[in-house]
Protein backbone atom coordinates (compact mmCIF):
# COMPACT_ATOMS: atom_id res chain seq x y z
CA UNK A 1 0.00 0.00 0.00
CA UNK A 2 1.02 3.40 -1.07
CA UNK A 3 1.33 6.40 1.51
CA UNK A 4 -1.49 8.07 -0.29
CA UNK A 5 -3.29 5.24 0.49
CA UNK A 6 -2.87 4.84 4.15
CA UNK A 7 -2.59 9.03 4.63
CA UNK A 8 -5.71 9.98 1.68
CA UNK A 9 -6.61 13.30 3.60
CA UNK A 10 -2.22 14.07 4.59
CA UNK A 11 -0.35 15.95 2.20
CA UNK A 12 2.68 15.98 5.25
CA UNK A 13 2.14 12.23 5.88
CA UNK A 14 2.45 11.48 1.88
CA UNK A 15 5.52 13.49 2.09
CA UNK A 16 7.37 12.40 5.06
CA UNK A 17 6.58 8.36 4.55
CA UNK A 18 9.11 7.45 1.90
CA UNK A 19 11.73 9.40 3.31
CA UNK A 20 10.89 7.67 6.72
CA UNK A 21 10.88 4.42 5.05
CA UNK A 22 14.29 4.67 3.51
CA UNK A 23 15.67 6.20 7.27
CA UNK A 24 17.01 2.95 9.39
CA UNK A 25 16.94 5.12 12.58
CA UNK A 26 13.41 6.24 12.48
CA UNK A 27 12.38 2.77 11.42
CA UNK A 28 14.17 1.33 14.28
CA UNK A 29 12.45 4.18 16.74
CA UNK A 30 9.05 2.67 14.95
CA UNK A 31 10.18 -1.09 15.50
CA UNK A 32 9.54 -0.94 19.40
CA UNK A 33 5.64 -0.93 18.96
CA UNK A 34 3.59 -4.03 20.48
CA UNK A 35 2.60 -6.89 17.96
CA UNK A 36 -0.23 -6.23 15.73
CA UNK A 37 0.17 -2.79 15.72
CA UNK A 38 0.84 -0.72 12.55
CA UNK A 39 4.13 1.19 12.43
CA UNK A 40 3.53 3.82 10.31
CA UNK A 41 0.13 4.61 12.46
CA UNK A 42 1.67 4.38 15.57
CA UNK A 43 5.05 6.52 14.60
CA UNK A 44 3.20 8.96 13.03
CA UNK A 45 1.28 9.34 15.92
CA UNK A 46 3.88 9.35 18.36
CA UNK A 47 6.05 11.62 16.95
CA UNK A 48 2.47 13.83 16.03
CA UNK A 49 1.78 13.53 20.13
CA UNK A 50 5.31 14.51 21.28
CA UNK A 51 5.17 17.36 18.78
CA UNK A 52 2.13 18.90 20.79
CA UNK A 53 4.56 19.33 23.46
CA UNK A 54 7.21 21.49 21.37
CA UNK A 55 5.45 23.62 19.57
CA UNK A 56 7.99 26.10 19.04
CA UNK A 57 10.51 23.54 17.40
CA UNK A 58 11.04 23.83 13.49
CA UNK A 59 9.33 20.76 12.75
CA UNK A 60 5.98 21.99 13.94
CA UNK A 61 6.20 24.79 11.12
CA UNK A 62 4.78 21.98 9.15
CA UNK A 63 1.85 20.90 10.88
CA UNK A 64 -1.36 23.14 10.22
CA UNK A 65 -2.96 21.95 13.58
CA UNK A 66 0.04 23.29 15.07
CA UNK A 67 1.02 26.75 13.08
CA UNK A 68 -0.97 29.13 11.60
CA UNK A 69 0.98 29.81 8.75
CA UNK A 70 2.59 26.23 7.47
CA UNK A 71 5.72 25.98 5.85
CA UNK A 72 5.87 24.80 2.43
CA UNK A 73 9.36 23.59 1.93
CA UNK A 74 10.76 19.67 2.67
CA UNK A 75 9.42 18.67 6.01
CA UNK A 76 11.86 15.98 6.89
CA UNK A 77 15.30 17.17 7.84
CA UNK A 78 13.50 19.16 10.35
CA UNK A 79 11.39 16.13 11.21
CA UNK A 80 14.44 13.76 11.74
CA UNK A 81 15.59 16.12 13.39
CA UNK A 82 13.13 16.07 15.94
CA UNK A 83 13.65 12.25 15.98
CA UNK A 84 16.39 12.58 16.74
CA UNK A 85 16.73 15.01 19.83
CA UNK A 86 13.35 12.90 21.23
CA UNK A 87 14.13 9.49 20.10
CA UNK A 88 13.96 7.75 24.21
CA UNK A 89 10.68 9.72 24.47
CA UNK A 90 9.58 8.52 20.97
CA UNK A 91 10.68 4.81 22.22
CA UNK A 92 8.44 4.98 25.19
CA UNK A 93 5.58 6.29 23.13
CA UNK A 94 5.24 3.91 20.75
CA UNK A 95 6.34 1.01 23.17
CA UNK A 96 3.46 1.85 25.25
CA UNK A 97 0.38 3.23 23.32
CA UNK A 98 -1.78 1.39 20.67
CA UNK A 99 -3.25 2.52 17.45
CA UNK A 100 -6.96 3.09 18.58
CA UNK A 101 -8.23 5.54 16.63
CA UNK A 102 -11.64 6.12 17.42
CA UNK A 103 -13.78 7.45 14.48
CA UNK A 104 -17.14 8.78 15.27
CA UNK A 105 -18.16 8.44 11.44
CA UNK A 106 -17.80 4.48 11.45
CA UNK A 107 -21.15 4.53 13.76
CA UNK A 108 -22.90 5.27 10.22
CA UNK A 109 -21.94 2.12 9.37
CA UNK A 110 -23.32 0.48 12.84
CA UNK A 111 -26.76 2.45 12.92
CA UNK A 112 -27.32 1.41 9.23
CA UNK A 113 -26.14 -2.31 9.65
CA UNK A 114 -28.29 -3.06 13.35
CA UNK A 115 -31.01 -1.46 11.54
CA UNK A 116 -30.95 -3.68 8.72
CA UNK A 117 -30.45 -6.70 10.96
CA UNK A 118 -33.71 -5.36 13.14
CA UNK A 119 -36.03 -5.25 9.83
CA UNK A 120 -35.78 -9.26 10.16
CA UNK A 121 -35.64 -9.34 14.02
CA UNK A 122 -37.26 -7.08 16.30
CA UNK A 123 -35.48 -8.22 19.23
CA UNK A 124 -33.21 -5.61 21.29
CA UNK A 125 -29.87 -6.55 20.86
CA UNK A 126 -26.95 -6.83 22.78
CA UNK A 127 -24.37 -4.62 21.54
CA UNK A 128 -20.32 -5.86 21.90
CA UNK A 129 -17.94 -4.11 19.84
CA UNK A 130 -14.25 -5.29 19.26
CA UNK A 131 -11.61 -3.04 19.75
CA UNK A 132 -13.72 -0.23 20.74
CA UNK A 133 -10.97 2.21 22.03
CA UNK A 134 -13.04 4.76 23.63
CA UNK A 135 -16.09 2.98 22.61
CA UNK A 136 -17.61 5.81 20.77
CA UNK A 137 -19.35 4.25 18.32
CA UNK A 138 -21.24 2.00 21.18
CA UNK A 139 -22.77 5.19 21.63
CA UNK A 140 -24.15 5.23 18.01
CA UNK A 141 -27.46 6.58 19.01
CA UNK A 142 -27.03 9.37 21.02
CA UNK A 143 -25.99 11.10 17.26
CA UNK A 144 -27.47 12.91 14.42
CA UNK A 145 -26.41 11.86 11.26
CA UNK A 146 -26.87 13.54 7.84
CA UNK A 147 -27.08 11.40 4.98
CA UNK A 148 -27.42 14.67 2.20
CA UNK A 149 -29.43 13.05 -0.66
CA UNK A 150 -30.02 10.02 1.34
CA UNK A 151 -32.09 12.06 4.30
CA UNK A 152 -31.36 12.29 8.31
CA UNK A 153 -31.53 10.30 11.37
CA UNK A 154 -30.62 9.51 14.86
CA UNK A 155 -31.24 12.26 17.46
CA UNK A 156 -32.12 15.80 15.71
CA UNK A 157 -30.95 17.50 18.64
CA UNK A 158 -27.27 16.10 19.61
CA UNK A 159 -24.73 17.33 20.28
CA UNK A 160 -22.59 15.38 17.70
CA UNK A 161 -23.64 15.50 14.03
CA UNK A 162 -22.36 12.93 11.33
CA UNK A 163 -22.54 13.71 8.24
CA UNK A 164 -21.92 10.85 5.88
CA UNK A 165 -23.23 11.54 2.09
CA UNK A 166 -24.74 9.38 0.37
CA UNK A 167 -23.24 8.22 -3.06
CA UNK A 168 -24.41 5.77 -5.89
CA UNK A 169 -27.85 4.84 -7.23
CA UNK A 170 -29.16 3.07 -4.09
CA UNK A 171 -30.45 5.22 -0.90
CA UNK A 172 -29.76 3.88 2.87
CA UNK A 173 -32.56 2.62 4.52
CA UNK A 174 -32.50 5.20 7.45
CA UNK A 175 -34.46 4.33 10.02
CA UNK A 176 -36.98 6.14 11.42
CA UNK A 177 -36.60 4.85 15.10
CA UNK A 178 -33.02 4.35 16.42
CA UNK A 179 -32.35 0.42 16.47
CA UNK A 180 -33.07 -1.40 19.84
CA UNK A 181 -30.23 -2.05 22.10
CA UNK A 182 -30.47 -4.39 25.31
CA UNK A 183 -26.96 -3.70 26.58
CA UNK A 184 -24.16 -2.31 24.99
CA UNK A 185 -19.91 -3.24 26.10
CA UNK A 186 -16.49 -2.82 24.23
CA UNK A 187 -13.85 -5.22 24.57
CA UNK A 188 -10.02 -3.37 23.77
CA UNK A 189 -6.57 -4.26 24.79
CA UNK A 190 -6.08 -0.86 26.27
CA UNK A 191 -9.40 0.72 26.80
CA UNK A 192 -9.63 4.47 26.87
CA UNK A 193 -11.12 6.41 29.18
CA UNK A 194 -12.69 9.72 27.39
CA UNK A 195 -12.68 11.62 31.06
CA UNK A 196 -8.62 11.29 30.99
CA UNK A 197 -7.23 14.35 28.84
CA UNK A 198 -3.90 13.05 28.27
CA UNK A 199 -5.84 9.69 26.46
CA UNK A 200 -8.30 12.05 24.64
CA UNK A 201 -5.02 13.72 23.50
CA UNK A 202 -3.27 10.39 22.23
CA UNK A 203 -6.42 9.93 20.20
CA UNK A 204 -6.39 12.89 18.44
CA UNK A 205 -2.33 12.85 18.04
CA UNK A 206 -3.26 9.83 16.09
CA UNK A 207 -5.37 11.68 13.25
CA UNK A 208 -3.52 13.70 10.51
CA UNK A 209 -2.23 17.03 11.26
CA UNK A 210 -4.98 18.22 8.79
CA UNK A 211 -7.79 16.75 9.54
CA UNK A 212 -9.46 19.26 11.63
CA UNK A 213 -13.32 18.20 10.94
CA UNK A 214 -12.17 14.82 12.04
CA UNK A 215 -10.55 16.15 15.31
CA UNK A 216 -13.82 18.33 16.18
CA UNK A 217 -15.59 15.37 15.77
CA UNK A 218 -14.26 13.16 18.01
CA UNK A 219 -13.38 16.14 20.65
CA UNK A 220 -17.51 16.50 20.63
CA UNK A 221 -18.08 12.99 21.05
CA UNK A 222 -15.72 12.63 23.41
CA UNK A 223 -17.41 15.63 25.88
CA UNK A 224 -21.02 13.89 25.16
CA UNK A 225 -19.53 10.70 26.17
CA UNK A 226 -18.35 12.17 29.47
CA UNK A 227 -21.13 12.01 31.66
CA UNK A 228 -22.08 8.59 30.91
CA UNK A 229 -19.08 6.32 29.13
CA UNK A 230 -19.88 3.02 27.61
CA UNK A 231 -18.30 0.27 29.70
CA UNK A 232 -15.36 -1.88 28.01
CA UNK A 233 -13.41 -4.52 29.20
CA UNK A 234 -10.04 -4.68 29.02
CA UNK A 235 -7.58 -7.64 27.36
CA UNK A 236 -7.05 -10.34 24.33
CA UNK A 237 -10.55 -10.60 22.48
CA UNK A 238 -9.48 -14.02 22.13
CA UNK A 239 -9.85 -14.19 26.10
CA UNK A 240 -12.37 -11.60 26.71
CA UNK A 241 -14.75 -12.07 24.09
CA UNK A 242 -16.21 -15.43 24.79
CA UNK A 243 -16.77 -13.99 28.79
CA UNK A 244 -18.03 -11.07 28.18
CA UNK A 245 -20.61 -12.95 25.47
CA UNK A 246 -21.30 -16.01 28.01
CA UNK A 247 -22.71 -12.87 30.76
CA UNK A 248 -25.13 -12.06 27.98
CA UNK A 249 -28.93 -13.32 29.34
CA UNK A 250 -30.16 -16.15 27.06
CA UNK A 251 -32.56 -15.20 23.90
CA UNK A 252 -31.15 -12.16 23.65
CA UNK A 253 -29.65 -11.93 20.01
CA UNK A 254 -25.64 -10.27 20.26
CA UNK A 255 -24.52 -7.94 17.50
CA UNK A 256 -21.06 -7.75 17.34
CA UNK A 257 -19.28 -4.49 15.79
CA UNK A 258 -15.73 -3.95 14.92
CA UNK A 259 -13.92 -1.21 12.29
CA UNK A 260 -10.65 -1.57 11.09
CA UNK A 261 -10.01 -4.02 13.54
CA UNK A 262 -9.19 -6.68 11.59
CA UNK A 263 -6.52 -4.46 9.41
CA UNK A 264 -4.49 -4.60 12.96
CA UNK A 265 -4.57 -8.94 13.12
CA UNK A 266 -1.68 -10.46 11.93
CA UNK A 267 -2.88 -12.25 9.06
CA UNK A 268 -2.47 -15.65 11.36
CA UNK A 269 -5.39 -14.69 13.73
CA UNK A 270 -7.79 -13.40 11.28
CA UNK A 271 -9.09 -17.21 10.42
CA UNK A 272 -9.26 -18.25 14.34
CA UNK A 273 -11.58 -14.55 15.34
CA UNK A 274 -13.93 -16.07 12.31
CA UNK A 275 -13.69 -19.27 13.82
CA UNK A 276 -14.56 -18.06 17.52
CA UNK A 277 -17.18 -15.83 15.98
CA UNK A 278 -19.33 -18.84 14.99
CA UNK A 279 -18.57 -20.72 18.02
CA UNK A 280 -20.36 -17.85 19.89
CA UNK A 281 -22.87 -18.72 17.63
CA UNK A 282 -23.92 -22.39 18.23
CA UNK A 283 -25.99 -21.47 21.27
CA UNK A 284 -27.51 -17.66 20.45
CA UNK A 285 -28.29 -15.78 17.47
CA UNK A 286 -24.97 -13.53 16.66
CA UNK A 287 -25.20 -10.84 13.83
CA UNK A 288 -21.53 -10.26 13.11
CA UNK A 289 -21.46 -6.49 11.43
CA UNK A 290 -18.07 -5.01 10.37
CA UNK A 291 -16.61 -1.72 8.93
CA UNK A 292 -13.43 -3.20 6.95
CA UNK A 293 -10.79 -2.89 4.33
CA UNK A 294 -11.92 -4.66 1.18
CA UNK A 295 -11.18 -8.39 1.57
CA UNK A 296 -10.61 -8.81 5.22
CA UNK A 297 -13.87 -9.96 5.59
CA UNK A 298 -15.76 -9.56 3.03
CA UNK A 299 -14.61 -9.88 -0.21
CA UNK A 300 -16.70 -7.27 -3.31
CA UNK A 301 -16.37 -6.86 -7.06
CA UNK A 302 -14.28 -4.61 -8.25
CA UNK A 303 -15.59 -0.78 -7.45
CA UNK A 304 -15.01 2.82 -8.95
CA UNK A 305 -13.54 4.20 -5.51
CA UNK A 306 -10.16 4.18 -5.28
CA UNK A 307 -9.52 3.68 -1.67
CA UNK A 308 -12.92 2.30 0.21
CA UNK A 309 -14.19 -0.22 3.49
CA UNK A 310 -17.09 -2.72 3.02
CA UNK A 311 -19.64 -2.84 5.70
CA UNK A 312 -21.12 -6.14 5.52
CA UNK A 313 -23.55 -8.37 7.73
CA UNK A 314 -22.85 -11.94 9.08
CA UNK A 315 -26.09 -13.86 10.39
CA UNK A 316 -25.71 -16.74 12.34
CA UNK A 317 -29.05 -18.17 13.81
CA UNK A 318 -30.25 -21.93 14.38
CA UNK A 319 -27.20 -23.30 12.12
CA UNK A 320 -28.04 -21.04 9.21
CA UNK A 321 -25.46 -18.41 8.05
CA UNK A 322 -26.32 -15.69 5.60
CA UNK A 323 -23.24 -12.97 4.13
CA UNK A 324 -24.24 -9.70 2.77
CA UNK A 325 -22.33 -6.63 1.70
CA UNK A 326 -24.42 -3.67 2.73
CA UNK A 327 -22.07 -0.68 1.50
CA UNK A 328 -18.85 0.47 0.32
CA UNK A 329 -17.51 2.84 2.98
CA UNK A 330 -15.44 6.06 3.33
CA UNK A 331 -12.59 4.94 5.76
CA UNK A 332 -12.89 8.12 7.32
CA UNK A 333 -16.96 8.02 6.75
CA UNK A 334 -17.20 11.11 4.82
CA UNK A 335 -19.14 8.81 2.13
CA UNK A 336 -21.40 5.45 1.63
CA UNK A 337 -22.40 3.93 -0.92
CA UNK A 338 -25.41 1.38 0.10
CA UNK A 339 -25.98 -1.77 -2.40
CA UNK A 340 -28.82 -3.65 -3.72
CA UNK A 341 -29.33 -7.25 -2.28
CA UNK A 342 -28.38 -9.26 -4.97
CA UNK A 343 -24.69 -8.68 -4.10
CA UNK A 344 -23.62 -10.86 -1.75
CA UNK A 345 -20.39 -10.74 0.67
CA UNK A 346 -18.47 -13.87 1.09
CA UNK A 347 -15.83 -14.75 3.95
Amino acid sequence: MHAADYFPSSPLYRRLSPAVADDPELLEIASHGRPGQHEVFLFFGAVHSLLTKHPDHPAARHYPDLQAQGDDSDPFPAFRAFCAAHRDELIDLVATHLVQTNEPKRSTGLLLGLAEVQRADRRPVALVEVGASAGLNLLFDRYAYDFGPGGKGGVPDSSVTITCTAVGDVMPPVPDALPAVASRIGVDLDPVDVRDPEAVEWLKALLSPEDTARVQLLTAACQAAQSDPPEIVGGDVFDVLPTVVKAIPPGVPVCLFHSSVIFHFPPELRPRFTDMVVDLARDRDVHWLSVEGAGTTHDVPPSSHPNFQVVGLTSLSGGHRTDRVLALFDPHGNWIEWLPPSRPGEL
